[in-house]
This record gives structure tokens, sequence and C-alpha cells, in this order.
């Protein structure tokens, strides 16, 4: 009995200051986590544009791009502000937005499009909308100088990106 009054267990101290250095450790790992989980999320941003861009092209080479779907009557000032320093509004824009119906694209091609990873709200549009205003989780595209946005935007290295303005390899990666 006498023995067990003299052993004594880890102090409060001790386990305060290992409970700190494991947190000083995994520091670095949340870090790195959020620089991935960001970069991927650009990286499907990106793959959504790049999509876009080519199955418009394709569906609406020869037709009016306000038969793309309705017209978006959400707010657009995300356009006024700039992202890696550059105006997010393309100089060439005018002020017509329309969101891209899935559907309609679809309609125009040989084969579907793929997928978006993003845009639950250009997968919800049934067709005979004349305006949208719905949700900012949709890509729109400017009437003139068929300028794709994702109203939502996304965020990377503290910068948000609402267009593909440069290429992925520009982007810097840490």
């Amino acid at each position: 009995m006498q023995k067990l009054k003299n052993e004594r267990g880890i102090t409060l101290i001790v386990l305060v200051i290992i409970i700190v250095i494991l947190s000083l450790i995994s520091i670095p790992v949340i870090i790195n986590t959020t620089n991935i989980v960001q970069f991927n999320e650009y990286s499907k941003f990106k793959e959504d544009i790049d999509n876009l861009r080519e199955s418009v092209s394709v569906a609406f080479f020869d037709k009016d791009i306000k038969d793309i779907g309705p017209r978006y009557s959400g707010s657009t000032a995300f356009l006024e502000g700039k992202q890696n320093g550059k105006d997010i509004k393309n100089p060439n824009d005018n002020s017509t937005y329309y969101v891209i119906n899935i559907k309609k694209v679809n309609s125009n091609l040989a084969t579907d499009m793929a997928e978006l990873n993003n845009g639950s709200g250009n997968h919800n549009l049934n067709g005979n909308e004349s305006t949208y205003t719905g949700s900012d989780d949709v890509y729109i595209i400017n009437a003139q100088s068929r300028t794709i946005y994702y109203v939502k935007g996304v965020q990377y290295n503290g910068n948000t990106y609402y267009r593909l303005s440069e290429e992925l390899s520009q982007i810097n990666n840490s």
C-alpha cells in the first residue's frame, strides 16, 4: 500500500507540454492539406471552364448565345474586382449574361458534354425560364465576348477565381 502512494503518474504540466508539442507538429500538416484541397478545387474549376468553352463553342458556333439559357439576373458586382492583379471582367463584355443550360448545350452536341464539378444551378434548369434567380453556384456566359464566369468563385492561395484568365501552369502551386 505504501508503494502506491510514492508512485506518481504524469503531471498536469507534462501533459500540457505534450499537447502543445503535438499541436505544433500538426500545424504544417493542416496547412499543407488545405493547400491541396484548394488546388484540387481550382483544378476542377479549370476542368469545368475548359469543358464549357469547348462544348459551348461547338454547340453554339452558329447560334445566338441568348438561346443558351435564361438571362442572369443576379449580382455581377464580383466582375468589378481583380484576380491575380488583373480585371475579372473581360473588357469586351457587354451588360448581358446568360446562365448556361447544360441540357440545351447537350441538345446541340453529337455527344453529351462531361458532367460539371461545380455549377449545380446549371443542371437544375428546365429550359422554360426567362431569367435566373437561383443560387450563385452557376456558370454564366457573356452575350458579346462569350467569356464564361463562375459566379460563386473558387478560393486558391488567398485569391478568388471567377474566370479562367491564366493557364493552370501559371498558378503558384505552393
